[in-house]
């Protein structure tokens, strides 16, 4: 199955284009996000100050590496443009429709639904708090893991970029996923009898794909700290990764 099949399965059986999942995640994006502003979950994201603002201007602040900068730059762009409600809002929109597009691309068009109305009614039974860095990691998870359910069906360079590229922004924002494209890459080698030019290309371009957004942030912790790092400092502290290095 190619990628335009895939994306028409997502699209729905007999249909070019259906709205329905498009209105149940507006939706319940809309209706969560209602809830959310009643609470006062999201207000605190509005006009909070983000060190994401120090990297956005330019400024100098030796605290900018303390967190990964995806998150708190985006934060702090859209309320430079008076525009983080809508932003997050987006943010919660994007969630739902990866919910459901993930759904579709592992089961089909009527398990997309069937995820989408259980993530929303997840959601609306209080099951968890609302954290909106989470939830800005969560789309890029989201993401990463339905380029890597179109990556199963159409293994291409293309799709393999598209996954890594996906998997490096989420490592802009929470660095849990580092040694993932390593581990991807040996469960492709373990389980695929593929040893063709091809696959050898797919592969790099897949790793690169996968770092190569990192090396800017690595560039400023040198520049800053004198250690080229590809982490944050908070994370660093207590990392996984870190701790086995050390040892």
């Amino acid at each position: 199955m190619n990628a335009k099949q895939s994306i028409r399965g997502i699209s729905g059986p007999g249909s070019s284009l259906t709205v329905w999942p498009v209105l149940l995640a507006a939706f319940f994006a809309a209706l969560t996000s209602a809830l959310l502003l009643r609470s006062g979950g999201l207000k605190i994201y509005l006009d909070r100050p983000e060190l994401g603002s120090f990297l956005l201007f330019g400024l100098p602040n030796n605290d900018i590496t303390f967190n990964m900068p995806l998150f708190g730059t985006a934060v702090a762009l859209a309320q430079d443009l008076r525009a983080a409600l809508p932003v997050l809002l987006a943010v919660r929109f994007g969630i739902y429709w990866l919910v459901f597009a993930c759904g579709c691309l592992f089961r089909g068009f009527r398990s997309g639904l069937l995820a989408l109305a259980a993530a929303g009614a997840l959601e609306l039974s209080g099951a968890f708090g609302y954290d909106a860095e989470q939830s800005f990691y969560s789309l890029f998870l989201l993401l990463a893991f339905a380029l890597l359910l179109l990556r199963r069906r159409e293994n291409t360079v293309r799709t393999s970029i598209l996954t890594g590229l996906a998997i490096g922004a989420s490592l802009l924002v929470r660095t849990p996923l580092f040694l993932f494209p390593p581990v991807v890459l040996l469960c492709d080698w373990v389980y695929s009898e593929e040893r063709s030019r091809a696959f050898f290309m797919r592969s790099a371009a897949f790793l690169c794909a996968s770092y190569v957004l990192l090396l800017p942030w690595g560039a400023l912790n040198y520049s800053v700290s004198g250690k080229f790092s590809l982490l944050d400092s908070r994370r660093a502290a207590c990392n996984l990764i870190t701790s086995m290095a050390t040892n």
